[in-house]
């Protein structure tokens, strides 16, 4: 019964330093995502930052050649009489075309920006949950060698409790 007592011991033993390991290891885990995350918080607030201020950027040097292009389109448009054909002319003609130019890849810019934010989003957060999933698992590993620490623990209670003089009566 004294093997029993000693093998019971060294399993106590055993499932203990498992538990802090995998207790460790979750920590680590819980840690590293916690840094994964602010690092990635950090990492996305700066690019959005940048791409923010260059949309911004296009936005307003669009603006400039757009206005200056529609008041002089106003200029041709008040130089022909009222009884005048203006859009007949290739000058008015040409500006009017260049502000739709102009217009189409704006908005097409302006997508493109809505879209980089979107995906940019996704990318965060798929890392952010692949962090969790690995913190999740880690946890999960803690639990199950509490459960393998606690049953030892058992076994060993049970042993001592029958201690060695139970063997030597059977």
């Amino acid at each position: 019964m004294a093997d029993k007592m000693n093998e019971a011991a060294q399993a106590v033993f055993k499932a203990q330093n498992e538990l802090a390991a995998k207790g460790f290891s979750a920590a680590e885990a819980g840690l590293g995502q916690m840094t994964g995350m602010a690092k990635s918080g950090a990492e996305a607030s700066r690019v959005e930052a940048r791409e923010t201020r260059q949309a911004w950027d296009g936005m307003m040097a669009y603006a400039q050649t757009r206005n200056g292009k529609v008041a002089e389109l106003v200029r041709e448009m008040a130089a022909v009489p009222a009884s005048g054909d203006a859009g007949a002319k290739p000058e008015v003609r040409e500006l009017v075309r260049e502000i739709m130019d102009g217009d189409s890849g704006f908005y097409a810019a302006c997508a493109e920006y809505v879209t980089g934010v979107e995906q940019r989003r996704v990318e965060l957060i798929a890392g952010m949950l692949q962090a969790n999933t690995a913190m999740v698992e880690s946890g999960q590993e803690v639990v199950k060698s509490s459960f393998d620490y606690g049953q030892a623990l058992m076994d060993w209670s049970v042993a001592m409790v029958k201690g060695p003089s139970a063997s030597a009566q059977k």
